[in-house]
This record gives C-alpha cells, sequence and structure tokens, in this order.
C-alpha cells in the first residue's frame, strides 16, 4: 500500500474523520484530505505524530512492505530526535479469518442468550415450590414439605444453570482463538475495513430496535406485578415474579445478540473501546472485573433470594465497566501527552 492509503485506512481504523485526525495533527482538514488523495506529502515531523497516533512504526508508514523491519528513524538535517520504533508492523488481518470470527461469533451469541435465558429461569420452580409448601398446597396430589420443595427446586435450578455454564465454557472456548483481536491492534486491508463497516451501518436499524423493544418489555413485565400488589394476593405474587422472570427471559436475548453483534463489527474496526489505545486497558480491567461482578451477583442471588431483582447487576455493572475504561483511557493518554510535550 501506499503512504496515503495506509493514513487512510489507519484513520478509519481509529473510527476518526479527517478533520478529528486534522486536530490531533494541529493542522488543517485540507491538509489530511491532500495526503490522503495523494496531492501532498506529510513532512518529517508529521510522519512521526501520525506513526504515534495509530500506533505503527514510521517504518511502516515509509516503506513498502517487503522493505519494513525493526529499527528507529533517523534524525533529519534540521536534528529531530530519534524515536523508538515498535519492533514490527502491524499483523494484517485476512478476509477468511474476518469472517470466520463473525460466524463464530454470532453463534456463540444466540447460544449464551440461551444460556443467559435459563439462568434467569431456573429460580421460577423453586419459587412455585416453596409456595405451595408455606401454604399447604399440593402439587399433582403430593403435599410437599419444605424440605422438598427446596431440594426439588434447587435440583432443577441448579440443572439449568450447569447446562447454561456448559453453553458458555463451550462457546466461550471457541472464541479464545480471537482473543487477540481484541486484544492487540491489527491492519485490514482497505476494501475488506469498508465492507465491514458497511456492514455494520446497515445493522444499526436492528441493533436500536432489539435494544428499544428489550427496554420497553423489561419495563412493562413489572407491570403485573405492581397490580398484585395492589390486589394483595400473594399466590398471584408469586406467578407474576414467574412472569417477570419468563418476560426478561425473552428480553435479555435480544441485548446480548444484538450488542456481540455490534461489539464484532468495533473489535473489528477497532473503534471505541476497542480502539488501539484502549486494548491495553480493556486487557488489565476485563477480566479481574468479571469476575468480582460474577461472584457478586452468585453471592448475593443464593443469601437473599432474590433472582428476579439480581439480574440487574449485569447492566448496571456494563455501564460503570463502560465508565471506568473511558476514565483510564482518558487518564493513559493525557498521560502519553505530557510525556510527548515533554
Amino acid at each position: 500500500m501506499t503512504l496515503e492509503e495506509k493514513i487512510t485506512l489507519l484513520r478509519k481504523q481509529m473510527g476518526w474523520s479527517q478533520e478529528e485526525l486534522a486536530d490531533r495533527l494541529d493542522i488543517s482538514r485540507q491538509a489530511v484530505s491532500k495526503w490522503e488523495s495523494g496531492a501532498s506529502t506529510p513532512e518529517l515531523d508529521k510522519i512521526i505524530r501520525l506513526s504515534e497516533l495509530f500506533g505503527v512504526s514510521t517504518d511502516y508508514l515509509l516503506k513498502n512492505e517487503q522493505e519494513i523491519m525493526a529499527g528507529s528513524l533517523s534524525s533529519d538535517d534540521a536534528g529531530s530526535s530519534p524515536v523508538k520504533q515498535p519492533q514490527k508492523p502491524l499483523k494484517k488481518i485476512a478476509s477468511d479469518e474476518i469472517y470466520s470470527y463473525l460466524n463464530i461469533r454470532k453463534l456463540a451469541s444466540r447460544y449464551i442468550a440461551l444460556g443467559t435465558s435459563l439462568c434467569i429461569l431456573s429460580p421460577i420452580c423453586l419459587i412455585f415450590l416453596s409456595y405451595f409448601s408455606e401454604n399447604g398446597k399440593q402439587l399433582m396430589g403430593l403435599a410437599l414439605t419444605e424440605n422438598m420443595a427446596s431440594g426439588i427446586g434447587m435440583s432443577i435450578m441448579f440443572v439449568m444453570i450447569a447446562i447454561a455454564v456448559s453453553l458458555f465454557i463451550i462457546y466461550g472456548m471457541q472464541l479464545e482463538k480471537y482473543d487477540y483481536l481484541e486484544k492487540e491492534a491489527f491492519l485490514l486491508e482497505k476494501p475488506l475495513a469498508e465492507e465491514i463497516l458497511q456492514a455494520k451501518e446497515d445493522f444499526a436499524p436492528q441493533f436500536r430496535a432489539n435494544i428499544a423493544i428489550g427496554t420497553v418489555m423489561c419495563i412493562l413485565a413489572v407491570i403485573p406485578m405492581f397490580l398484585a400488589l395492589a390486589f394483595g394476593n400473594e399466590g398471584l405474587m408469586v406467578a407474576c415474579v414467574a412472569f417477570l422472570l419468563v418476560i426478561i427471559a425473552f428480553a435479555v436475548p435480544r441485548f446480548i445478540i444484538a450488542g456481540m453483534t455490534e461489539d464484532s463489527f468495533s473489535v473489528l474496526l477497532q473503534i471505541g473501546e476497542y480502539k488501539p489505545e484502549n486494548k491495553s486497558i480493556n486487557d488489565m480491567l476485563s477480566g479481574a472485573y468479571w469476575c468480582i461482578i460474577t461472584a457478586l451477583y452468585l453471592g448475593i442471588s443464593f443469601s437473599q433470594n432474590n433472582w428476579h431483582i439480581s439480574w440487574l447487576i449485569w447492566p448496571i455493572s456494563a455501564l460503570i465497566y463502560g465508565a471506568l475504561t473511558n476514565v483510564l483511557g482518558a487518564v493513559i493518554r493525557g498521560r502519553k501527552k505530557n510525556n510527548l510535550s515533554n
């Protein structure tokens, strides 16, 4: 690729417009446009700044792929100081690898959504059996004791959770081989990047619709509980709690499937939280953070037996995670900028 093609591709992968790149370089948008059209060539100091912004070596920008090698840029006649370069150029991702990742991610999103639904539905039997035992009601002619209700209900719940966990593990392991896409900077050919960007734009209406429908379902699912509370009927309240869990079990997969699909485009385009400068932040934060959240979810749910409410931990945690990554990213970028200015 030529220099202008590399600048255009890297800018799009960072999710920047020509104007945004120009602002980072303290130049006009017209100057960036001329670089990308080949009408002019960046000066040496701008090449160095571009390499720092994009996270690539100046060798990668200036040389043909056959000539790229590890090293540093020599000082020019004006006395520019040498800049330390990465040891190797960005890895180029082939199209078949991209399509394989998108297909596996799509399949995994559906089974992970199914596993999540099973987790949400798992306490329903326990809730009903506990109600029958506490009120002396019979189930198919069988009088339930508290121990019987707890034993049967917990057994069913753990079987459903076990199935869900197996789905998480199986499809999580299939996605592991693509972890490098989320953790490392890479390079896509311009036509492939444009194709993925178009797919992302085509999916946007479907993404918004799924998020909107899922949100409305979760909100409306609470209404029967308020009505049951108004009538003060315990049996009706139990049925409404089960109804709430069923509706949420259908709503949450919309968030998961739509979110994972949208996320896969962001991973490939290296935008949002998957920008090259954010990937090290995500790697440091995500492992510990989600382990803590999972432990918190299980601890609260089992100790308080409030599975119909504790699921709210997940969307709240996702919002907090996004805020943390943005704050840490801003701090790290601020430090880098200060180091460069010094």
